[in-house]
Formats: structure tokens, sequence, C-alpha cells
């Protein structure tokens, strides 16, 4: 059941065409019916103003410096199924193929594969237990074999979950970081086993409005987060199960990881305060299609425009 999914041609910036074979098309339509079937019954019907996300292009640090050729300048371009990234391609001022992400969806693992000459090859083999939620993540190119570079999630009977790196050879384990979840299942804190460094979330609702960093020697800092009032459509909405996934996944600067928790909720980012700032549109129906980015955080610049395209 695996399933390749390219992006661009290596040699133009042209929209792709891109293959889905029959099993893989099965596997995305079972996926998105969970947000949009019918009851058995005749129940509560499909909204007929909902719309599936079809691709996202964003460019960094903007619309304007790729169109002018600004040197370093970079335009990403990703397709959609589902709600599932099936055609991902970064581009550079020239319009040149500058990388390219292949993600491989199976019924219980994601693999997520760079490749291109301007970016280092990597590709991480994400595995979910029954109920969807990610157990391990393996680097399959740099360790193919070896599972104790990589991260194991344990979900304990407290509701807590046990972030361990395990040694299968020598049978044995360490725990990396314990994070802490409230009773729907959405991440309050978390402990660093070797640091004692602790993050606390403050919830309003199931959105984060808070988050607090300690790490003992430097003492807490608090950064608060607002949202913009448009409601995300049902069809968009993250679970709890899913939301953690994202943190765990997160593919940026590890310092920047909390911030994963609140950018991937069930509400739009307006800001982290201080920091970051998200000046957004949304069209009639309260999707979103347009999204700036301003701000450094943690040293990294995040300036960005994203536009966003749905299908009716």
């Amino acid at each position: 059941m695996k399933v390749l999914m390219k992006g661009f041609s290596t040699t133009t910036n042209k929209i792709p065409t891109v293959t889905i074979p029959y099993m893989k098309k099965l596997f995305l339509l079972a996926f998105a019916a969970a947000f949009t079937a019918c009851s058995d019954d005749g129940g509560t019907p499909v909204n007929e103003n909902e719309m599936t996300l079809h691709k996202t292009e964003k460019f960094s640090p903007s619309l304007a410096a790729y169109t002018s050729g600004t040197t370093g300048s970079l335009k990403r371009v990703q397709y959609f199924e589902g709600n599932l990234v099936v055609a991902d391609s970064t581009f550079d001022a020239q319009g040149n193929l500058f990388g390219m992400v292949e993600h491989t969806y199976t019924e219980n693992t994601y693999i997520r594969h760079y490749t291109g000459s301007n970016q280092a090859e990597r590709a991480t083999k994400f595995i979910f237990d029954s109920e969807g939620r990610i157990t391990h993540a393996l680097d399959i190119l740099q360790f193919p074999t070896a599972q104790n570079v990589a991260p194991t999630f344990v979900y304990n009977a407290d509701q807590s979950i046990s972030e361990q790196y395990v040694d299968v050879e020598a049978g044995t384990s360490n725990l990396f970081q314990t994070f802490s979840t409230n009773s729907d299942g959405f991440i309050i804190n978390s402990t660093y086993s070797y640091t004692g460094a602790t993050t606390s979330y403050s919830y309003n609702g199931n959105n984060i409005s808070a988050y607090t960093y300690s790490d003992g020697a430097n003492g807490p800092e608090t950064i608060n987060y607002t949202y913009y009032s448009t409601p995300v459509p049902a069809n968009m909405q993250r679970s709890a199960i899913e939301i953690n996934n994202a943190y765990f996944m997160y593919e940026a600067n590890p310092s920047d990881m909390t911030n994963s928790l609140a950018y991937y909720g069930n509400a739009y980012l307006q800001s982290y305060q201080g920091y970051l700032t998200f000046e957004k549109e949304f069209n009639a129906q309260g999707y979103i299609t347009y999204d700036k980015v301003t701000g450094t955080m943690y040293q990294l610049v995040h300036d960005s425009e994203t536009f966003y395209y749905y299908n009716e």
C-alpha cells in the first residue's frame, strides 16, 4: 500500500500532474469521510457551504520579495487531499526547484522524506497506534534499523505521555520528557528529565491562552496568545490527538516546538505576544485565504505570506 507522492518537475514551476493509485484514493476518501459523512439515520446533512483545502502557496519572506527575484526568497507549494499533503515542492527566486518533500501514507504510518540538491536529505517514519496516536518517530535514512536514535511515545494509564529513547539491542530505555494531559487529552505540562525544565499551558476552552517556560536558572517566561473571533470551520478542526501529534512531529527548531500546539489548534492565531503577529483574511464561509506572519522568535525570522485555495 506504499504510495510515493511526487511534487513538481525539476525544470519548471508549472502545476504538477499527481497520479493517485486506487488504494490511496480509498484511504484519502475514508479520511475525509470522518469529517463529512451524514449519519445512517438521515441526521445532520453535509454543510452546503463546506469547502476542502486544495492548495497553499507560501512565500518567504514575502510575495514581493519572491516575484522581484530577491536572493534567498522561496516559494513553497503544497497540494492536499482529505487534509493530507500529497505534493510538496519549494522553488527559489528564479523558479528553479529548491527541494521536495515526499509524503507516503498507509493505515498506521506516515513517511516524510526531504529531497533536493539544496537541502539535506532526510526521512522520518512516524508510526501510530490503533487510536491514531504517534508512538514512534524513526530516522530511516541515517539509522535504517536502529530505533534508539528516535523517540518512542508511551501513553500511560494516568493520562501522561512518556517520551523515551529505546535501545532495542541493549533492551534499555531512557526517559527524555514527560507530558501531562487534561481530561480532554490536551497537553497541559511537560518536564525534561535531564534538566528539570518545565513548560505549562493555560487554556481558554480548548485553545491555549498562554504558555510558561522555566529552566530553573533563568526564571519563568510567559507568552500569551490572541486569536481572531472568526471560528474555524468544522471540517478543518482537529482532535486533541491530532494536535498532540502535530506537536510531536514538528519539524522546526526545537525551541519553537511549543508554539505548534497553538498554531495547530482550533482557532485562528492573531499573535504570540511580543514575538509574532498573524495578519489573516477569510472568505464568507470562514475559511482562511491569506496569512501574513511577521516577527522573530528564538533568533529565527518567521516572515512569510501564505495563500490558501479551496475546492467547493
